[in-house]
């Protein structure tokens, strides 16, 4: 599934403000850096385990998911939501995504890769 146009036009414009449109390497679809700090609430697979909501820097998007920056490492297959705010303050995108992947790129620094499922409204 893709993001629907209206939020990869947000996503554009982060990208104009924050990181000045400068392109960066490929993966898949074609990526942008984003540099916005969101708010993200996580869903973990353990049953067991509660939601929590935390901050995380928008590394780089794609039509297909975001790849996200966090000082905690989030478990494959846990469930997020990604909060993107709308340009100008009114409101937010809720976009429902999967980790499909997390890795530590630096120390106490996580890289996690979401795929975009859908969008709450």
């Amino acid at each position: 599934m893709t993001m629907p146009p209206d939020v990869m036009e947000r996503l554009k414009q982060s990208v104009k403000t924050a990181a000045g449109g400068a392109p960066r390497e490929s993966r898949g679809d074609d990526r942008l850096a984003v540099g916005t700090t969101v708010s993200v609430s996580v869903s973990p697979v353990d049953t067991y385990a509660a939601q929590a909501t935390m901050r995380m820097r928008l590394a780089d998007y794609s039509p297909g998911g975001v790849g996200l920056l966090c000082g905690d490492s989030i478990s494959i297959g846990s469930e997020v939501t990604v909060h993107l705010p709308k340009a100008g303050g009114g409101g937010h995108y809720d976009l429902r995504c999967v980790v499909c992947n997390c890795r530590s790129v630096a120390d106490g620094v996580y890289r996690i890769g979401v795929r975009f499922e859908s969008l709450e409204k």
